[in-house]
Order: C-alpha cells, then structure tokens, then sequence
C-alpha cells in the first residue's frame, strides 16, 4: 500500500526482498516493451544449484529482517 501511495522508501523498508523483485520485473517488462527484447539467463547445472542456495538464503535472510524490524 505505500508503494501504491507513493512512499518508495516505506515500501522497500516494509519488504525489501519483494519490492527489489517487483522493481526488476518492471524494468524487464518495459525494457520487453520498448526494445522488444527479453533478458534471458542460461546457467549450468552447478551454477543453477548455486543459484537455488542463494537463493533460499537471500529469502530467509529477508523473513528474518521482515519479523523482527517490520511492525
């Protein structure tokens, strides 16, 4: 809602994994729009493992954050 109200900071403080991500797919959206090009990523089979843990690491890292400091 604070994104929606205009507070860009309040928004990403609320959430930072989930706004960042929304943030990228417009970007990636609009760039598919003007430029009618679309990102694509190819990675290996040990890149896509290490991709995954980070991954779950980077979400669970941001739950934690989202727990204790948002209110």
């Amino acid at each position: 809602m604070c994104a929606l109200h205009g507070h860009i900071i309040q928004a990403w403080l609320y959430n930072p994994l989930l706004f960042s991500i929304a943030v990228i797919l417009f970007v990636a959206v609009v760039a598919r729009l003007v430029l009618g090009r679309s990102v694509k990523i190819h990675l290996t089979r040990s890149e896509r493992i290490i991709a995954w843990i980070l991954g779950i690491i980077i979400f669970s890292i941001n739950w934690a954050y989202v727990i204790c400091f948002v209110r």
